[in-house]
C-alpha cells in the first residue's frame, strides 16, 4: 500500500514539474483572457450581481399571493368543570397585497437600481484587470529590454577591454588604464545581472496578474510599440464622462436612494390586502377536520402614530440620497483629473521618446568615433568609457519612455472607462 501512495505521489509530482517546464506564450490580449479566467475579485463581483439578482427576483414577487398554513393542537383543563377538552385547528390563508402605499414598488426600483450599479462595478472590475495585467505585461517588455541592453553594453566593454590589453602590452598605455577598463567591466556587469533579477521578477508579476502559478515559464509577445494617439484631451474627457463604468455605479445609486426616500414615505400611507381564509378545527380529532369555515375580507392597516419614527427614517433616506449626490459630483471629478493626468504623462512620454531617439543616434555615433580614435592610438580610455556609458544610458532612457508611453496609454483607456481606439501592440 505505501507502495503504491509513493508512486502516485511520484507521478503527480513528475506531472507537476513537468507542467511547470512548459512555457506559455502570451500577448497583452491573451495574458488579459486568462486574467478573466482567474481573477478571484471578479469572481467575487460576479457573485454581487448574482446576488443582486436573487434580490431583484424577491422585490418582485412581493407582488404575489402568498399562502399560508398554520396548524395548532391544544388541551384545556377546567378544575372546577373537572373536564379536559382538546382542540385541533388548522387554518390555509391567501393573501394578496391590493394597495401597499408604495412599498413594493419603491422596493423593485431600489433592487434595480442595485442590480444595475453590481453591473457597472463587474464591468469597471474588468476594466482594472486589464489595467493591471498591461502594466505588468508593458513592465516585462520594458525589463526585457533593459536586460539586453545590459548585454549589449557588456559586449562592448568586453571588447573594449581587450583593445586595451593589447595596447597594455604593446607599451602604448598604463596599466592604470587597462584596470580602469576592468573596472567598468565589473560595474556594467553588475547592472546586467540586476537588469536580468529585474526582468525574471517581472515575469513574475504578470504570472501574478494573470492568476496563473507565478513559477510558470513566460514567453511575452510583442515589442514596446510607439502608436501616436488620435485623440485630444477634450475627446477624452467627453468619452470617459459618457463612458465610465464608476460614473453609471454612481448614477444608479442616487437612484437607489431616491427610491429608498419613496420607501420611508410608504409607511406613511395605509396597507391593504385581501385575504381568503378556510378554517379547519375539532374538539374531538385530530388533525381537526370535523368542521369548516371559509371567510373573504379586506384588511387595511394605518399607523396613526408612531412617536415620529417614520419621519426619522424619511430624514434619514434623505441624507442618504445627498451622499450619494455629493458621491457622484466626487467620482465625476476624479474622473476628470485621472484623465487629465493620464493624458499628460502620455504625451510627456511621447516627446521623451522623440528626444531620446535621436539622442541614441548620436551616442551610437560617438562611441564608434570614440572606439575608431582609441584603435588609432589618439583617443583616451577615459573618453571610450564615457561614450559607452552615454550610449547605454541613451538607450536606457529610450525604452523607458517607451515603456512609460505605453502605460500611460493604457492608463488613459483605463480612466476613461474604455479605449476610444483599442490599444495593439506589435507581434
Amino acid at each position: 500500500m505505501r507502495i503504491l501512495i509513493f508512486s502516485l505521489f511520484a507521478v503527480c509530482l513528475a506531472a507537476r514539474l513537468c507542467a511547470a517546464s512548459e512555457t506559455l506564450s502570451v500577448d497583452l490580449d491573451e495574458a488579459y483572457q486568462i486574467a478573466l479566467a482567474n481573477s478571484d475579485v471578479l469572481k467575487i463581483a460576479e457573485s454581487d450581481v448574482k446576488m443582486a439578482g436573487e434580490g431583484r427576483r424577491q422585490a418582485h414577487r412581493q407582488r404575489g399571493v402568498t399562502v399560508q398554513l398554520s396548524h395548532e393542537s391544544s388541551r384545556t383543563n377546567y378544575y372546577y368543570e373537572r373536564e379536559n377538552i382538546g382542540t385541533f385547528g388548522n387554518q390555509l390563508t391567501a393573501s394578496y397585497p391590493i394597495y401597499t402605499g408604495g412599498r413594493i414598488s419603491s422596493g423593485i426600483a431600489m433592487a434595480e437600481a442595485e442590480i444595475s450599479s453590481k453591473r457597472a462595478i463587474l464591468e469597471r472590475t474588468k476594466q482594472d484587470l486589464r489595467m493591471t495585467v498591461a502594466e505588468a505585461y508593458f513592465t516585462v517588455l520594458g525589463a526585457e529590454n533593459l536586460a539586453h541592453l545590459s548585454r549589449e553594453s557588456v559586449e562592448r566593454i568586453r571588447s573594449h577591454v581587450a583593445n586595451v590589453s593589447v595596447q597594455f602590452e604593446n607599451g602604448r598605455i598604463g596599466k592604470s588604464d587597462m584596470l580602469r577598463s576592468e573596472v567598468e567591466l565589473a560595474d556594467t556587469e553588475q547592472q546586467m545581472i540586476t537588469a536580468g533579477s529585474n526582468y525574471e521578477i517581472a515575469l513574475k508579476s504578470l504570472n501574478k496578474a494573470m492568476g496563473i502559478p507565478i513559477d510558470t515559464r513566460l514567453e511575452v509577445k510583442g515589442n514596446l510599440p510607439y502608436i501616436k494617439y488620435g485623440h485630444t484631451l477634450d475627446e477624452c474627457l467627453t468619452h470617459a464622462m459618457s463612458r465610465h463604468m464608476d460614473l453609471e455605479s454612481a448614477r444608479f445609486l442616487i437612484e437607489k436612494a431616491r427610491a429608498g426616500v419613496e420607501s420611508a414615505k410608504s409607511e406613511r400611507r395605509p396597507v391593504a390586502s385581501l385575504n381568503l381564509t378556510e378554517d379547519l378545527y375539532s374538539t374531538k380529532h385530530w388533525p381537526g377536520f370535523d368542521a369548516k369555515e371559509f371567510k373573504i375580507a379586506v384588511d387595511m392597516e394605518y399607523t396613526l402614530i408612531d412617536s415620529g419614527t417614520s419621519a426619522s427614517k424619511i430624514e434619514a433616506a434623505l441624507e442618504q440620497q445627498k451622499q450619494a449626490e455629493v458621491n457622484y459630483d466626487s467620482v465625476a471629478d476624479t474622473i476628470i483629473f485621472d484623465v487629465t493626468t493620464a493624458f499628460m504623462q502620455m504625451v510627456a512620454a511621447e516627446k521623451r521618446i522623440i528626444t531620446t531617439s535621436s539622442a541614441v543616434v548620436k551616442a551610437r555615433d560617438v562611441y564608434e568615433i570614440e572606439v575608431a580614435r582609441y584603435e588609432e592610438g589618439v583617443g583616451m580610455n577615459i573618453d571610450v568609457i564615457d561614450a559607452e556609458n552615454a550610449l547605454n544610458q541613451a538607450n536606457s532612457n529610450n525604452t523607458q519612455a517607451l515603456c512609460d508611453y505605453n502605460m500611460a496609454q493604457a492608463r488613459l483607456e483605463n480612466s476613461m472607462g474604455g479605449a476610444i481606439e483599442p490599444i495593439t501592440t506589435d507581434k
